[in-house]
């Protein structure tokens, strides 16, 4: 499958330097791109079986017992022996402390695991910051003939666009079966935000953190729908060339397939992708083509050239 980047005219330096940009989700037109709604931190299921794997209840009385020794001697040097071991024995002490572990335990249950909290939204901005300063994101489209995408994204129809050989192993870059990431995937597009629980019981953990990728990377409003978007995440830390704030990579010139220019381009500007293409002998295989006005309906033609 052939998939598009719109491109404006100046960036025919793509073409000469075979260098794409993977853009920190900050510089995105959507104000939601990499903002969770982070619903729980974990379910309360969860929750019961992480308490009781730290705190299991046979050993409750150890954990109550080390803890009471601990702060003897950590804050209570003076005591005598006897002094020590009857504060340890004291029983009205030990059934108090478990009351406190059985009293914290249900707070922190209820704090994890509510549905909605002013620090969630906290956590999702840290998230958010992180995502900015640590990812990048190359995106495409199945639309080569959206003329608002057109309008948008090529300089109102003076620019052009590339496309991309989608199954080219440029664009399946993962390092392990794990992997969420570095690979082509398609948006989905919902007519509601999706709630993120971090740690949930369902599944394997390489489910459950595909899940999230995917909810936090590939999920967007139907606003956005008729961009038919795919997209590839990459680390910001493996750019080949960062450019003030454009973190840029190497794309090989094997990975392109086409360029359409656009039905408004100026001459000048087809003339000089035309010779560059056309010059090189690594954009041989590289067909050309140009988007031209329909006559009869609100639509492009794209014309062999």
């Amino acid at each position: 499958m052939t998939l598009y980047k719109y491109l404006t005219p100046n960036l025919k330096v793509i073409l000469n330097n075979l260098e794409i940009r993977f853009t920190q989700p900050e510089f995105f037109n959507d104000p939601f791109e990499s903002f969770p709604f982070i619903q729980q931190i974990m379910t309360e299921s969860v929750f019961d079986n992480l308490f009781a794997s730290k705190f299991p209840e046979y050993n409750t009385d150890k954990f109550i017992n080390e803890s009471i020794a601990n702060t003897l001697e950590e804050n209570f040097h003076t005591l005598s022996l006897e002094q020590r071991v009857q504060v340890e024995n004291n029983q009205q002490l030990i059934n108090d402390l478990k009351l406190q572990l059985g009293d914290l335990a249900s707070a922190m249950k209820q704090i994890f695991s509510q549905s909605s909290n002013s620090e969630w939204l906290k956590l999702s901005e840290k998230i958010k910051e992180k995502a900015n300063n640590n990812f990048g994101i190359f995106c495409l489209t199945e639309k080569n003939d959206n003329l608002i995408m057109w309008s948008h994204y090529a300089d109102s129809h003076r620019g052009f666009l590339i496309g991309f050989d989608s199954s080219h192993p440029f664009f399946d870059q993962k390092t392990s079966k794990s992997d969420t990431i570095r690979a082509l995937k398609p948006i989905i597009y919902s007519n509601k935000r999706l709630p993120l629980t971090l740690l949930n019981e369902n599944g394997s953990e390489e489910a459950a953190a595909e899940e999230l990728i995917s909810k936090f990377f590939y999920t967007k409003s139907t606003h956005w729908e008729a961009e038919r978007e795919w997209r590839m995440i990459l680390p910001l830390k493996d750019a080949s060339k960062i450019v003030n704030e454009f973190y840029l990579f190497n794309v090989p010139p094997s990975a392109i397939s086409e360029v359409i220019l656009g039905c408004k381009m100026q001459q000048a500007d087809k003339e000089e992708i035309l010779l560059l293409v056309k010059n090189h002998n690594q954009f041989s295989h590289i067909n050309i083509k140009e988007a031209r006005l329909s006559y009869d309906a609100y639509s492009l033609s794209i014309i062999d050239l």
